[in-house]
C-alpha cells in the first residue's frame, strides 16, 4: 500500500541579543505532498564518498530527480568539519565546508524537485551563459578523522 502524502513543516529560529537589543527571527515554511522520507546517520571517512545519488530512474540508493523536494545534512561531530560537493549533470559543482554542529539545507523545487536546480561557474570564465542543471550527486569527505552526519531526504 503506497504511503499517504503529508506536509513537511520546517522551522528556523535565530535568537540573539546585542547591546540589549533583540535580533530574533523565526521563519517557517511547508512542503506539501511528501510521501517518502529517508533519514539516516552516516559515518563519512577521510576519503571521498558518494552520500546522495539522484537520477531520472529508480536504482539502488538513488532518489528520483523530480521527486526530491528537500535535503538536510547536519554535521554531528564536535571537532571536525566535512567537505560537501554538489554536482549536476553538466559536471558543474560547488563545494562547502560544513563545520562541527552546522546544518546545510538544499531545497528542491515545488515542481521539478532538484531538476535544473543548480549551476556553478568560475568567476574568471569567459563564457557568461549559465545553464541550470539537475543535481546528480553529493559527495562528502571528512577532515582530520571520520565524521558522523545526519541526512534527511524528503520526496514526493
Amino acid at each position: 500500500m503506497p504511503s499517504i502524502a503529508s506536509t513537511l513543516k520546517l522551522s528556523i529560529r535565530e535568537t540573539i541579543t546585542l547591546n540589549n537589543n533583540k535580533y530574533d527571527s523565526f521563519v517557517t515554511s511547508e512542503i506539501s505532498n511528501i510521501n517518502e522520507i529517508s533519514k539516516r546517520i552516516v559515518t563519512v571517512p577521510t576519503t571521498v564518498q558518494n552520500i546522495v545519488q539522484v537520477s531520472g530512474s529508480i536504482g539502488p540508493g538513488a532518489y528520483i530527480t523530480e521527486d526530491v523536494k528537500y535535503i538536510r545534512i547536519t554535521n554531528l561531530d564536535d571537532s571536525n568539519h566535512v567537505d560537501l560537493t554538489f554536482r549536476n549533470f553538466h559536471n558543474d559543482e560547488f563545494a562547502l565546508k560544513l563545520d562541527k554542529g552546522q546544518t546545510f539545507l538544499y531545497p528542491g523545487l515545488a515542481t521539478g524537485g532538484v531538476s535544473s536546480s543548480m549551476v556553478a561557474k568560475d568567476a574568471s570564465a569567459v563564457d557568461t551563459e549559465l545553464s541550470m542543471g539537475s543535481l546528480t550527486n553529493i559527495v562528502a569527505q571528512a577532515s582530520g578523522s571520520a565524521v558522523d552526519i545526519e541526512m534527511v531526504v524528503a520526496s514526493s
